[in-house]
C-alpha cells in the first residue's frame, strides 16, 4: 500500500494544474500564486496579474478514518483550490457571461486535471473529490473557490 502527504499531494496538483493549457483564452494558463498568504487580497490589488492565478490551501479539516493497521493510517482533508479572475473586458463581447463561460470551462479542466474524472494518478491511493463551489465578487476581482476532500494514507506517526 503507498503512503504519502498532504503536502505531496498539493504539490503533484500544482505541476498538473499549471501543465493544464485551458480551452478559452489559451495563451493564459494557469499559475500557482506560491509567495502571497492570501491570494485573495493579492488578487485585488493586482487585478490585471490575477488572471487564473491560483492557490491550493488546507487541510483545514482533519478528521482520521478508522480503516487503519499498525503501520498505515488513513487520513481525510479538506483543502480548497482558490482561482483568481480580474473583472475586466477581456473576457468577450458580452463580458460579464464570457467570464462566466471562462470560469465554468476552467472548472471542468480542473476537474478533468486533478479531480475524479480525471488524469490525476499521482497516488494510487489518494482519493480527490469534489464537494462545492461557490465565486465570490470582490470587486475589482472574482475568486472561484473548490472545496476538496482528499483522501488517502500515510505512515503511523
Amino acid at each position: 500500500m503507498a503512503v504519502t502527504t498532504f503536502e505531496a499531494i498539493r504539490d503533484a496538483m500544482i505541476t498538473a494544474l499549471e501543465g493544464k493549457v485551458a480551452t478559452k483564452h489559451a495563451g493564459v494558463r494557469f499559475k500557482a500564486n506560491l509567495a502571497e498568504r492570501d491570494i485573495a487580497a493579492w488578487a485585488e490589488s493586482n487585478p490585471g496579474a490575477c488572471f487564473r492565478r491560483f492557490a491550493i490551501e488546507g487541510p483545514f479539516d482533519n478528521e482520521r478514518s478508522e480503516a487503519t493497521n499498525l503501520d498505515v493510517l488513513e487520513e481525510v482533508v479538506t483543502a480548497t483550490v482558490l482561482v483568481c479572475y480580474p473583472n475586466d473586458s477581456r473576457y468577450g463581447p458580452n463580458n460579464a457571461r464570457d467570464q462566466t463561460d471562462v470560469m465554468i470551462e476552467d472548472y471542468k479542466s480542473t476537474r478533468q486535471v486533478i479531480g475524479p474524472e480525471g488524469g490525476f494518478r499521482s497516488f494510487a491511493d489518494a482519493a480527490i473529490l469534489f464537494n462545492g463551489r461557490d465565486i465570490e465578487d470582490l470587486g475589482a476581482v472574482s475568486v472561484h473557490t473548490t472545496d476538496l476532500e482528499i483522501r488517502y494514507y500515510r505512515s503511523m506517526p
